[in-house]
């Protein structure tokens, strides 16, 4: 039996699958992000039964076992991670994921009907560099030679992956996985022997700072039952010797820019969302948001997100035949986003009241960054209107879907 499985474990790895497992579908997710494995049902009956299974090469393991009104989990490995998002369709969230977490996950459908499933093959890759700014700290050293710790402030938990980059290129310097009592530090030649990681607060010290030490400073924490927190350091050197001086100079002014250049962008970013215009689509109706771009170059990029924590729902990247675009998982969003490949426009067919909030994007473009907001309202109001004229702050998509292919 076990060899059996062991087979089609690999057969599914692969890409391999049947009528008998139904169709496979691939998920990629960062680790310490979440994922939602969607069972497509649209409302289940109080009989009906969905069993959710995880397969690796080591071993399958018993998820969830639910009713509509009896949910049991059994954690294993995944430590408080599951989460049954959608009781009435039996969807599968697991949170703050790790590489471990990667292998074939499988929904067991069993109703009046008869059995179907829905597998998917989850991919779980390295952290990426830290994009969030978070909030930014100042920190300085006083002389070249000197320590300096970055603390996390935070209470951490038995469940933290804590993430250290450094600088524009995100160089990783260190994480600690501390559900599995592991830690990392860089052991490059610039660094090595230098940075020190605190195993129980997930601080990092430097030591014997250098020159060259100086820059952003970045922290991302994943937890099971708390939102992702992102923080930022500006580490600089105040003092030293006069031969530095003029170096010193240059290093201050340019620390001076990059605060100034966080500070104009987050006004900017406040200011979109207080500005937001206001669309109001009919409910289950499209609504499309324009970026009041023209054409997408080959190095532009568009970040949509959403909500009062900026929750990204898409990327779309200038490429030289055609732009790239990443859609991020939400299930609030499954199926219902639409690319405008030239311009970036964002349409959402089938608006519910879930759909409610601000938008915002983010165009970078030319080696600056604007920014524009919705605020979006459904109404079903209109239902019984007869025939007006929809609202012109709502236009609706009349296009064809644009190419789409996932970023590289």
């Amino acid at each position: 039996m076990k060899n059996t499985f062991k087979s089609m474990f690999l057969l599914l790895l692969c890409g391999v699958f049947d009528a008998v497992t139904g169709e496979l579908k691939t998920l990629s997710v960062m680790e310490g992000d979440s994922v939602t494995l969607h069972t497509d049902l649209t409302d289940i009956q109080t009989e009906d039964r969905i069993v959710w299974t995880f397969a690796d090469e080591a071993s399958t393991d018993l998820l969830v076992e639910m009713l509509i009104d009896n949910i049991s989990y059994v954690d294993g490995r995944f430590r408080d991670r599951l989460h049954i998002s959608d009781p009435k369709v039996g969807d599968l969230t697991i949170k703050n994921m790790r590489i471990k977490h990667s292998g074939i996950y499988e929904a067991e459908i069993i109703t009046a009907k008869g059995t179907t499933y829905k597998t998917f093959r989850v991919l779980v890759s390295e952290s990426p560099r830290v994009l969030d700014a978070g909030t930014c700290e100042m920190k300085s050293v006083l002389k070249e030679g000197d320590s300096v710790t970055l603390h996390t402030d935070v209470q951490t938990h038995g469940d933290d992956l804590i993430v250290w980059r450094f600088g524009d290129d995100g160089v990783l310097l260190a994480k600690c996985d501390k559900e599995d009592n592991k830690s990392f530090v860089n052991e490059d030649e610039r660094v090595s022997g230098r940075l020190k990681l605190d195993d129980q607060t997930g601080s990092l010290t430097i030591c014997n700072f250098r020159l060259s030490d100086f820059g952003l400073y970045k922290l991302k924490i994943s937890s099971n039952n708390r939102q992702t927190l992102f923080k930022t350091f500006s580490v600089y050197v105040s003092g030293s010797s006069s031969e530095d001086s003029d170096a010193m100079a240059v290093i201050i002014i340019s620390l001076l820019f990059v605060a100034a250049a966080a500070l104009i962008i987050y006004c900017s970013r406040r200011s979109s969302k207080e500005i937001a215009r206001d669309i109001f689509p009919h409910l289950r109706d499209p609504v499309t948001l324009c970026t009041g771009v023209t054409d997408i170059k080959t190095d532009d990029e568009i970040l949509w997100t959403f909500g009062p924590e900026d929750t990204r729902i898409v990327r779309i990247t200038g490429g030289i035949n055609e732009p790239s675009y990443y859609y991020y998982t939400d299930g609030r969003f499954r199926d219902r986003l639409k690319m405008d490949s030239k311009t970036g426009d964002l349409t959402i067919t089938n608006t519910t009241t879930q759909h409610n909030g601000v938008y915002q994007v983010q165009i970078y473009s030319g080696g600056k960054i604007t920014y524009k907001g919705y605020k979006v309202t459904t109404s079903d109001a209109a239902r019984n209107r007869g025939n007006e004229s929809p609202n012109v702050d709502s236009p609706l998509l009349n296009k064809a879907d644009p190419p789409v292919r996932p970023a590289e």
